[in-house]
């Protein structure tokens, strides 16, 4: 008698589960919008003096046909950079992790064909010795069910073109 009870009430949670579950894929399909972005980061130098600090400038354009919304530019929000070793390692990232409040509606910017928005951020948050590295970066705004955004937006993930960095 004990079983059927508990089969019972697994059968709930995993029924009321399903229903949570597809309430928020739909959810996201509804506030989802389709577009193709282009991402590229390109650093103010390629080489650069060790312990220099440098600007990284990013760009997001809207090269789909659609007008669409995107995230704004936040670091460690919409966007993360990365350098990399030529072992393929990557360079800590030394500035720490940011708390923050969920995004609502007034993060949002719309995009028309061909327009961009762009971010800009230094160099000071990676200890990069002497060598070659990789910069890239990446768009990300796959936390969507996390925020407080109500209005039609993108939602994906876009890496970045790779750049050569030679710290001397």
């Amino acid at each position: 008698m004990k079983r059927k009870y508990i089969l019972f009430a697994a059968i709930m949670i995993l029924i009321i589960f399903s229903l949570f579950m597809t309430h928020l894929k739909y959810n996201i399909l509804e506030r989802s919008q389709f577009g193709e972005l282009n991402f590229t980061v390109t650093p103010e130098k390629t080489r650069i003096q060790e312990g220099e600090v440098f600007q990284i400038h990013l760009t997001l354009t809207n090269v789909g046909e659609n007008t669409i919304n995107v995230w704004r530019m936040y670091e460690q929000v919409s966007y993360d950079i990365f350098f990399f070793n030529l072992d393929g390692s990557m360079v800590p990232y030394e500035c720490g992790v940011l708390s923050r409040l969920p995004l609502t509606d007034e993060d949002l910017v719309e995009l028309s064909l061909g327009e961009s928005i762009n971010s800009t951020f230094d160099s000071t948050c990676w200890n990069l010795e002497k060598g070659e590295y990789t910069l890239s970066a990446i768009y990300d705004t796959t936390s969507s069910p996390y925020e407080d955004i109500k209005k039609p937006h993108w939602i994906g993930r876009i890496i970045s073109n790779n750049v050569t960095v030679i710290v001397e």
